[in-house]
């Protein structure tokens, strides 16, 4: 097993696994929240076995494969046959998901979660009556995925609030439906925010990262792009060059525990973003280039890395963006439940930017791209090449 595979992020959640054998996730003194259980809750059968770690890769493969017959099974209620196989194998074989597939990381319990929930979501939308089973299975699958990634709480709860106001003035039943669906998925993911109240006294409280990540998008010193920076590397003066305002902030929270830290760096994020927010704009765009194509990122220089991610997002981006003008000119003929979940993806995309984003953060994206994606070009769009005297 490579060492690759255990640094970081894996760590983390092998940690969180340990725990959970344990009978606990956190410290309760000095709750450490940077992740939901979900992944942690997966690896735990493997931590109780003790099982290689292959075999949770192995098993990585295997979520992958549900994922992708997920992706076909959607993809065929409105393709045919052949077209649903080939944006099938586009999913699976996804540049940026594959080179993520080998490690520790939650990425394949997130895909197949995504690919479930968005099969679920649009035949319970697509049903000519309420079928209010299967919507609830939706709504699980959709708890399951807050509590793998708990930035969809946010999206859950602002799709929920925009389906409200939607359904509110149009009574549409494909809007009331989605609501329902909202409302399953925050209930499942709600006894984790009970377990995080029962810890900090907070309500909502999803975890003791937000403050970092405000923090530094809202950074505004010099040769910074709004990255998420670990505090280790802030004291590390051999390798990063930062500012000693970093370093005097930081040594400030020594003693703090790690609620604390986090309410005192959203605290100084949102006084850096009062007295310089143009910067933060700029740290957005640099947000979203991460995001599409993996730079810029403060204090590192630029290598051959960042061609892999233009190269492969590029294949769908572009034909992304030619699809906007035939989308609009055809918008009646593209099914509601495909716009519902375009918002969907859209709320997650537009959120997850606003925070330092960095290029896994578009794998959950994916699905919902490619479903795009194959309605405008296999439905919507007729190329004909054909001679104009043929």
């Amino acid at each position: 097993m490579s060492d690759q595979m255990i640094v970081g992020d894996s760590i983390r959640y092998l940690e969180y696994a340990n725990n959970l054998s344990k009978g606990f996730y956190t410290d309760v003194q000095d709750p450490f929240l940077r992740n939901g259980p979900g992944y942690p809750l997966y690896l735990l059968p493997f931590e109780i076995l003790r099982a290689p770690q292959l075999v949770i890769v192995i098993g990585h493969v295997v979520l992958s494969f549900a994922a992708v017959l997920f992706f076909f099974h959607t993809l065929r209620l409105y393709l045919s046959f052949r077209a649903a196989t080939f944006f099938s194998y586009c999913l699976g074989l996804y540049p940026v998901y594959l080179i993520n597939l080998p490690k520790i990381l939650s990425e394949s319990l997130t895909l197949v979660l995504v690919t479930g929930f968005l099969y679920l979501f649009l035949t319970s939308l697509r049903a000519e009556t309420f079928l209010w089973k299967r919507a609830t299975v939706a709504g699980v699958f959709l708890g399951m995925l807050l509590l793998t990634k708990f930035f969809f709480g946010y999206v859950a709860i602002a799709v929920l609030v925009i389906c409200g106001v939607i359904f509110s003035w149009t009574r549409s039943s494909m809007t009331g439906r989605s609501v329902f669906i909202m409302i399953v998925g925050i209930v499942c993911f709600s006894p984790y925010l009970v377990y995080t109240y029962s810890l900090t006294d907070r309500m909502f409280y999803f975890g003791t990262n937000g403050g970092g990540q405000l923090y530094w998008m809202t950074s505004s010193l010099d040769g910074e792009h709004g990255n998420w920076i670990s505090s280790d590397k802030v004291f590390n003066l051999d390798e990063y060059n930062f500012d000693e305002t970093h370093r005097d902030f930081y040594r400030s929270l020594e003693g703090l525990s790690r609620v604390e830290r986090d309410d005192a760096l959203r605290a100084q994020a949102l006084v850096n973003l009062k007295a310089n927010p143009t910067h933060y704009l700029k740290n957005w765009i640099a947000s979203v280039s991460r995001l599409l194509f993996g730079f810029p990122y403060s204090f590192k220089m630029q290598t051959p890395r960042q061609l892999f991610f233009v190269v492969s997002n590029s294949l769908w981006i572009v034909p992304l963006l030619f699809s906007t003008v035939p989308a609009w000119h055809a918008r009646k003929q593209i099914p509601e439940e495909i716009w519902l979940a375009t918002g969907f993806v859209a709320v997650y995309l537009g959120g997850v930017s606003l925070i330092s984003s960095i290029g896994r953060n578009m794998i959950p994206a994916m699905p919902f791209i490619l479903l795009w994606l194959s309605i405008i070009y296999c439905r919507i769009l007729r190329i004909d090449l054909r001679g104009a005297d043929s």
